[in-house]
């Protein structure tokens, strides 16, 4: 028991991206013990119960695939990410299970089907954001990114902009600022300590987006039975699924493309060639272009997603005994699921960014950036427009360099991949 509480400690104060990574070696699994928190209700008493319990770590797509095809009383997809309601709520498709799964999916969809059109008039409009928001000179660009794509999605989605739209985004860019990667590898910590106060000011930010998003329903195309409930529950699941789109819609996004900003910055030759056909396709055609899939730029955002998971890993609570990559699992273990390990051992040079390795491969491994299986993410068309359209109107209008302070790295142990300091990039107006 001693043992395994000094992993846990060490899990809890340590970089776990460096640890998974430590972890594997040469090897596709490997486990350890820790000692996590499990949390209960009985009427009004909370319960709280520590108990040593196995961790296992996967790489192989192949062990991907097989927790994806796992029935719902073998791996539970939904009780790890706990951790989430404080941000989205009970009722987030990210965090219900069960028959109400699917037809929270489909809605979410289905919403964004309605509502996400993207005309000339708001290329302008971003365009007009970027160049308000990127002024010229060095500073770190992911605050400016999360301010453009949450703009985007307000404007795209929720069909508001403007003044209306700024307080949003500061509530929606410090709610995502709040969460902890912790919380990824002891899903049950948030729940566990929520009985003493913590994250209020997560709540006071989900109170304000909660507000706004009300405010918007009455324009909105959302059907007001998702479910067949009561509409009081139907009218909280749509509110917890918009809000699941608001937050998650632009936080992930961003840290993609300060990733993608930082690789077109450190190779002044790519960056180059993509500006040249941004120049050209956008003056031809822009939404033709943005909906290419066989573009440099589609390849430089593919190659980001790879090489850069905005979640590098997600994790799996076993329900029932089962054997995945030659691991027999037990009930009660968790099983993480290494994204960003995946990306990078299952492909051929790995650990290089190479947009053209997507030019004429047509056998590589399936990305994981966006999940899979029962929760993979149902805002991954926006976030690639969102990729593609920012860095064309960045490109179009700037040139990007590092500068001998800007650093690669990871903030530790936070949900999404957060480059350190924000990533500090230089900007020179081209026109």
């Amino acid at each position: 028991m001693l043992d395994a509480l000094v992993r846990t400690l060490k899990w809890v104060a340590y970089n776990q991206r460096e640890l998974i990574r430590t972890g594997f070696d040469s090897a596709e699994t490997f486990q350890v013990e820790l000692i996590l928190p499990s949390y209960n209700e009985r009427g009004s008493n909370h319960q709280v119960r520590f108990s040593k319990r196995r961790v296992a770590f996967f790489w192989n797509p192949e062990h991907f695939a097989e927790f994806h095809k796992a029935r719902p009383e073998e791996i539970d997809v939904s009780s790890s990410y706990g951790f989430l309601k404080p941000y989205f709520g009970d009722e987030s498709v990210f965090v219900t299970s069960g028959s109400g799964h699917a037809p929270a999916k489909q809605a979410v969809y289905r919403t964004i089907r309605q509502h996400m059109t993207i005309e000339a008039d708001d290329l302008m409009f971003f365009s007009y954001s970027v160049l308000e928001r990127f002024p010229t000179g060095v500073y770190p660009a992911l605050k400016p990114i999360q301010e453009v794509t949450a703009a985007f999605l307000l404007r795209t989605v929720f069909d508001v902009q403007g003044s209306a739209a700024t307080t949003t985004i500061e509530h929606a860019i410090a709610a995502a600022g709040n969460a902890s990667g912790t919380f990824l590898i002891l899903p049950d910590l948030v729940r566990w300590t929520r009985r003493w106060g913590v994250g209020l000011a997560i709540r006071r930010q989900r109170l304000h987006l909660r507000h706004f998003i009300m405010d918007q329903l009455q324009g909105m195309l959302v059907a007001h039975n998702w479910v067949d409930e009561t509409p009081e529950a139907a009218r909280t699941e749509i509110i917890d699924n918009l809000m699941t789109l608001l937050i998650a819609g632009f936080e992930t996004t961003s840290t993609t493309i300060a990733w993608l900003l930082y690789e077109l910055a450190s190779n002044n030759d790519l960056q180059a060639d993509l500006r040249s056909e941004v120049s050209e396709r956008i003056r031809e055609n822009p939404l033709d272009y943005f909906a290419d899939d066989k573009t440099l730029l589609a390849r430089t955002v593919q190659e980001t997603l790879r090489l850069h998971p905005s979640i590098p890993f997600i994790i799996r609570e076993v329900k029932a005994p089962i054997t995945i990559g030659g691991v027999a699992l037990r009930a009660s273990d968790y099983a993480v699921l290494s994204i960003e390990e995946m990306h990078r051992r299952g492909f051929d040079g790995g650990t290089r960014f190479d947009p053209s390795r997507y030019q004429t491969a047509t056998n590589l491994p399936k990305l994981a950036t966006f999940g899979g299986g029962a929760k993979i993410c149902p805002g991954r068309a926006i976030a690639v427009q969102q990729c593609r359209i920012i860095v064309s109107l960045l490109l179009a209008k700037y040139l990007i360099g590092t500068t001998d302070k800007t650093r690669s790295y990871i903030a530790r142990n936070r949900v999404s991949a957060t480059p350190a300091g924000g990533m500090l990039l230089k900007f020179d107006r081209i026109q």
